[in-house]
């Protein structure tokens, strides 16, 4: 009976063992099973992301064939320098607004010039009439025209597909700064401004100015005025962490936008030493915070005095001025009137 028992038990302990492999094996075929889902949906994805890319760059093509017939080239080179032209714009600004006016100077002539407006008369101009006429043919000749441009399509389409293999890699980093830019706007956008360059190359020192660098001598002031500012700004801040650190200034981190505003007020008088400007606005900000304290407690004591005792019509009580204003120009007004020599000595 024993030996039953223990065969029994060695067969539960294998049908066991059995039931957990197999549930390992499920669990590793369900995870497998997945992971290759996985792979096919992104799969899925990238492909028609990528189709949705070449889609772009079919619609982009009457642009570039416009371009390639004023300038040469594929796709990739037209990209290439045009993307040249505008990190140039943004990081040299008017130089080298100079420098794709003179190319456009040198390389238009005539008949780049007629070729660019041709263009952008065609695109303006109504089709109508053309439509009408070809729709005025017999069936047969109708059918013949359909499949005619349908394999002169599937021919360019494969033209497009060897190009845009190539134009994808150039493309790709200025995707990355632009996410939303797509192959038809960028030709759409390049297609415009070499238009305009052809008929006009003075035409680059208005993209020069939309790119935000100064062109105007005015312009250049302000940006001058406002660089000088910003580093003012920067010396200010690390002149304001320095004195922090070292102790001279009281609670800065409250203190600190009444301070600006101290600083800015036409009532401050500014002197030639920085530091003692900023030390003299941060005691003014001190004693504003203590003229509010007791501003607050004096008007909690008059509340309390009229309740206490509420005014009469004949002989009511009547509740002195004091004098005091809650105003920041009347603050700053008197802390540097009559109180300057003081804040400069407790500093």
């Amino acid at each position: 009976m024993a030996q039953a028992m223990h065969s029994e038990q060695i067969s539960y302990e294998s049908s066991a063992a059995a039931e957990a492999d197999h549930a390992e094996a499920e669990l590793a075929r369900k995870i497998e099973s997945s992971a290759k889902l996985d792979s096919i949906i992104s799969g899925a994805q990238d492909a028609a992301e990528k189709q949705d890319e070449f889609e772009d760059f079919v619609a982009a093509r009457a642009y570039r064939k416009e371009l390639a017939e004023r300038h040469g080239g594929s796709a990739s080179d037209v990209i290439e320098a045009f993307s040249r032209y505008s990190h140039d714009l943004k990081t040299n600004g008017a130089l080298a607004g100079e420098k794709l006016a003179g190319d456009y100077y040198a390389n238009t002539n005539v008949g780049k010039m007629h070729h660019a407006i041709e263009k952008q008369r065609a695109e303006l101009e109504q089709k109508t009439a053309k439509a009408d006429k070809q729709d005025d043919v017999f069936p047969g000749v109708k059918l013949d025209r359909i499949i005619e441009n349908a394999l002169d399509e599937t021919d360019e389409r494969a033209k497009d597909q060897a190009e845009f293999e190539r134009a994808k890699e150039i493309f790709a980093p200025i995707k990355a700064q632009n996410p939303h830019l797509n192959f038809q706007e960028f030709f759409k956008n390049t297609t415009v401004a070499d238009r305009e360059l052809c008929r006009d190359p003075a035409f680059a020192y208005r993209l020069v100015a939309a790119t935000g660098t100064p062109v105007t001598p005015l312009q250049k002031v302000e940006a001058q005025i406002q660089t000088e500012r910003q580093q003012e700004t920067l010396a200010a801040n690390s002149l304001l962490t320095e004195m922090s650190n070292n102790g001279e200034l009281v609670d800065l981190d409250r203190h600190k936008p009444v301070m600006a505003q101290i600083l800015q007020h036409p009532n401050f008088v500014q002197t030639n030493d920085l530091r003692m400007d900023i030390r003299r606005a941060n005691r003014i900000a001190e004693l504003l915070d203590v003229h509010r304290l007791q501003e607050f407690e004096r008007q909690s004591g008059v509340e309390k005095a009229k309740r206490a005792a509420p005014v009469k019509v004949s002989g009511g009580i009547r509740t002195a001025a004091s004098g005091r204003s809650d105003n920041l120009d009347s603050i700053i007004g008197n802390a540097t009137s009559h109180i300057a020599d003081d804040c400069v000595n407790a500093t």
